[in-house]
């Protein structure tokens, strides 16, 4: 063979190596790259945690209930307040404006508030005058004690106790009724609803006849 074919055939094979060369490159490339199909689910993989998210935010930012608490007594705003559902009774006394003759030591700050409760927030004179008179209201109840702050707890008008908003300490305080009693009331009320009258307590399991004549006088449903 002579010295210009060998050229030739050495050109040709070098061509041939080169060119095999360039397209395994190319296709290493291309495997390197994602589908068209898997790089658009890529994207609404991504798209749809950034609307979960924005989801999971406007659900943590729903606004908290609200209740209404009536103030009246030794405050510079009384009447009724909006409050947040888990408000206390410090809650409603700040929004109403305590008095500088107000007695805050007589009332249970801490002590949480239903819906549609009343506080009364007593003053200087108003705890002499019970005191002086010998009167079972506030001057008997022992300070930071929840008893004596609702009214609507303890009923309207001559101390009488409501059944259908009294808490299990508060029934208690009536004749004849202990623990037991108390839990079987406040169960009743939350599985038949409010009592509609006086009588209806006797429909709860373990007050009879007797018991009812001894607390009918001390009890009232509104």
């Amino acid at each position: 063979m002579d010295r210009k074919k060998l050229v030739v055939i050495l050109l040709a094979a070098a061509l041939i190596l080169f060119g095999g060369g360039y397209k395994l490159a190319c296709i290493s490339n291309n495997n390197d790259l994602p589908a068209q199909g898997d790089f658009i689910d890529a994207v609404e993989e991504n798209q749809n945690e950034v609307n979960d998210s924005g989801a999971a935010g406007e659900n943590s930012e729903k606004p908290r209930p609200k209740i209404m608490v009536h103030v009246v007594g030794a405050v510079k705003n009384p009447g009724v307040h909006e409050l947040l559902q888990g408000a206390r009774v410090v809650d409603a006394v700040e929004a109403a404006v305590p008095l500088k003759s107000a007695r805050l030591d007589l009332l249970n700050l801490a002590a949480p508030l239903p819906d549609g409760t009343q506080v009364k927030v007593y003053s200087e004179e108003d705890y002499k005058k019970i005191k002086e008179s010998g009167s079972c209201d506030i001057a008997s109840v022992p300070l930071n004690q929840s008893q004596g702050v609702f009214s609507s707890a303890a009923g309207s008008g001559g101390g009488s106790i409501n059944i259908n908003t009294a808490s299990s300490s508060q029934l208690e305080e009536l004749p004849g009724i202990g623990p037991v009693l108390a839990g079987k009331i406040i169960d009743y009320r939350k599985g038949s609803g409010k009592f509609l009258s006086k009588e209806d307590i006797k429909n709860v399991s373990g007050i009879g006849k007797k018991t009812y004549e001894e607390i009918k006088d001390e009890i009232s449903v509104h």
